[in-house]
């Protein structure tokens, strides 16, 4: 198919600066491509149509807005509304201006690489791309995504046919229905819907390059070596695009928002966010003296060093116990949902033949889930905890240092350490360790 690739993005005044920055990046590593802005309020229709900028088109909301978008309009704050949107503008471009393929971007991204040969090798076979968060391989894994879904709208990329025409008019269904803020009933903004979408529909692929899509979530799996990007398999990596979340300016230094900053190789502070930075600052003055748009503060640019020298916040969600908690009771109402379409976990065993299982964590998830096998022909050998000694359970619970029996598999149900305990159930001999999280997302509605 021979197309000019097409972009759309979505933004209001406040990210006015953002906006331009990514526009900037994109003409730095394409030649030919079009970038559809959506503006969500008049300020920044009008920056944007003053500015007149070569291969953009502006859009005002108000003409992508149909009588359901107008009405859900009213009972939805500014970051709702704005996810509930996303399907809408892709399909304004597919379908009002009738280009051959769209991809939706967010406007906070940075652009160091052309993605064109991805969208194209992906578009030879397939109706949708979508973007993976690619988190990195710890403890935290099963719970951000369960919280943010595996896939995120960053990137994703619509062909103009059947299959994609299917998936964007359930999408913006499911996003007419419920657009939450926060996560709720395993729903999250416009999100965690891209789930399902490569066990529902057909033609929807995953870009497979780390190298795209990599944000602050996630830029702890990557080291400079040299003039290399080095993931934590060991590969090396093209940076397609940096996706810059959540920057926030304070009078006294910037939050980066990045996760376990304490882990990150500071080379990426001068590769990736000084630079950023300096640009935001430079577009933000730009826009006061030309338009007299006021934004954030516009404090100093610090020498970085160690990440922990104040400018940074490190959001690790496990460092709350709050978050913790309410991980638990997100899992479980996601499996009281499963139960309630009469499905049953043993379902998940029995298809991949594990008859004889372990688990690891006996406390509400644990005990929930040995409960549910009862009845079943999915047999619980035993349990594992590091309070073994201290619990009271009907089934046999081991400490992870004793020596374990075999098992078909291990289901983890802790947030905690799982790289760590999948290590050493391996060292022990036992392998098919699987999260419980994992497991409840094989159930799709």
């Amino acid at each position: 198919m021979d197309f000019v690739n097409v972009f759309v993005t979505l933004f209001d005044s406040n990210y006015l600066d953002k906006g331009l920055i990514l526009y900037e990046s994109l003409e730095s590593v394409m030649d030919d491509f079009r970038l559809y802005i959506v503006a969500f309020d008049d300020k920044s229709y009008e920056v944007l149509n003053a500015l007149s900028l070569d291969k953009t088109i502006i859009v005002s909301v108000e003409d992508i807005l149909n009588e359901k978008l107008k009405t859900v309009r009213k009972t939805r704050g500014r970051a709702e509304f704005s996810y509930t949107c996303s399907p809408f503008v892709v399909d304004y471009v597919l379908n009002k201006m009738n280009e051959q393929i769209c991809t939706y971007i967010d406007s906070d991204l940075y652009f160091y690489k052309s993605p064109e040969p991805l969208i194209r090798k992906l578009t030879k076979d397939n109706s949708v791309g979508i973007t993976s968060h690619n988190f990195l391989k710890d403890c935290e894994r099963p719970f951000h995504t369960y919280m943010h879904g595996k896939y995120c709208v960053e990137f994703n990329t619509f062909v103009n046919d059947e299959k994609g025409q299917s998936v964007l008019k359930s999408w913006k269904e499911q996003c007419l229905n419920d657009c939450p803020g926060d996560c709720k009933d395993g729903i999250l903004g416009d999100q965690r819907y891209l789930d399902k979408w490569p066990y529902v529909y057909e033609g929807v692929k995953e870009y497979e390059p780390l190298g795209l899509g990599v944000g602050p979530w996630n830029l702890s799996r990557f080291k400079v070596v040299g003039d290399e990007i080095i993931s934590d398999d060991g590969d090396s990596v093209d940076l397609y695009f940096y996706h810059f979340q959540k920057i926030k300016f304070y009078e006294d230094g910037v939050c980066l928002n990045i996760t376990h900053a304490d882990k990150i190789q500071t080379t990426f502070m001068d590769m990736l966010y000084k630079p950023y930075l300096e640009k935001t600052l430079s577009v933000r003055r730009f826009l006061k003296e030309k338009f007299n748009v006021e934004m954030s503060e516009n404090v100093e640019i610090k020498e970085y060093g160690n990440p922990l020298n104040g400018v940074f916040r490190d959001v690790s969600y496990w460092q709350n116990r709050e978050m913790r908690e309410s991980a638990i009771m997100h899992t479980l109402n996601h499996w009281l949902r499963i139960k309630q379409q009469g499905k049953n976990v043993s379902e998940y065993f029995e298809k991949y033949g594990f008859r004889n299982i372990a688990v690891y964590g006996m406390g509400m998830l644990g005990d929930r889930l040995v409960c549910e096998l009862d009845d079943s022909e999915v047999k619980v050998l035993y349990g594992i905890d590091r309070h073994a000694g201290k619990l009271n359970k009907d089934i046999e619970v081991y400490a992870p240092c004793d020596e374990l029996p075999k098992a078909d598999a291990v289901v983890l149900t802790t947030f905690m350490d799982e790289l760590q305990i999948c290590k050493l159930l391996e060292g022990k001999g036992l392998d098919n360790i699987i999260s419980l999280v994992d497991i409840l997302d094989c159930f799709s509605e």
